[in-house]
């Protein structure tokens, strides 16, 4: 009798255990959109740097401007303007998780630095450097893919059924956000 009683405190606990790590993982999914805590997207970091510079580049408040509920910083007013006038047209896609991991039917965070690529004039953003790659390697059906779950995904995000990684759950990833240039 008692072992049983052990068994069910045990499995109630771990039960418990998942709901309240899933709850805190969807809670990260819904709120950060690869924003800071703060509310700012991209980590900061100048979406029209990566079309205009070919290359990532911080942004600054001063420069900012609001989109999707969140402040999207740029390091020149130019590249604010141009923002501003088509937001559409700059912003990574599907609110910026990792375009592989969408493809494959989950959520994860992004690398801004290195995991970023440019596909028919649209960002993507990748968890890493060797993610994208994977993604590029087959980018024609894993674009599609993307565009094919986005909608299920994003509901998921509202409801709780679509799962979600930070970087912060693998060991193995030495990726911190906000993510700061060298």
């Amino acid at each position: 009798m008692q072992v049983g009683m052990i068994a069910r405190v045990v499995g109630t606990l771990g039960i418990l255990a998942v709901v309240i790590g899933f709850s805190g993982t969807l809670a990260v999914a819904q709120s950060s959109l690869n924003a800071t805590p703060e509310g700012v997207a991209v980590d900061g970091f100048d979406v029209l740097a990566y079309f205009a510079d070919g290359a990532p580049r911080e942004g600054l408040a001063a420069y900012s401007v609001r989109y999707l509920d969140r402040d999207w910083h740029f390091a020149t007013a130019e590249h604010a303007a141009l923002f501003a006038a088509n937001p559409a047209k700059y912003a990574p896609q599907s609110t910026s998780y990792c375009s592989h991991a969408l493809s494959e039917g989950y959520t994860a965070e992004v690398d801004v630095i290195d995991g970023w690529t440019i596909i028919g004039g649209k960002l993507y953003l990748n968890w890493s450097r060797d993610v994208r790659d994977v993604f590029l390697a087959k980018q024609d059906t894993r674009v599609a893919k993307v565009a094919q779950n986005w909608p299920a995904l994003l509901a998921g995000l509202a409801d709780g059924t679509t799962r979600f990684y930070p970087h912060s759950s693998d060991a193995s990833v030495q990726i911190s956000h906000p993510q700061k240039l060298p």
